[in-house]
């Protein structure tokens, strides 16, 4: 992702593989709009509060993702240590993590 004097951004073709273009626009906008969006996505078992949820990425001026090794805007620091040697301590092994063919079946 380049930048152009912050009036445009401009992504790799190879950024907005899969499911990503979508989510940017998804999370594009003022947090109410990007929250009634996702509110009718899982409506009627949620609803997300602009003021009080928070999600990543954050549309197409704040593209980036989240992960557990660089989470400061999603978790407490000290939640992404624990998660991060939960899911080390048994480590699935290749496709068995989603299809549970080993002792560690992780149901998602």
């Amino acid at each position: 992702m380049t930048s152009n004097y912050g009036r445009r951004v401009t992504f790799d073709k190879k950024h907005l593989r899969g499911s990503r273009l979508r989510c940017l626009i998804l999370t594009s906008g003022s947090p109410e709009q990007v929250a009634h969006r996702l509110t009718r996505l899982v409506e009627p078992y949620a609803e997300i509060d602009a003021k009080r949820d928070r999600w990543m990425p954050r549309g197409f001026l704040e593209p980036k993702e989240s992960t557990l090794e660089e989470n400061d805007k999603l978790l407490p620091p000290g939640m992404c240590r624990e998660l991060t040697s939960w899911w080390l301590a048994k480590p699935p092994k290749g496709d068995q993590a989603h299809l549970g063919h080993s002792e560690h079946r992780y149901d998602w």
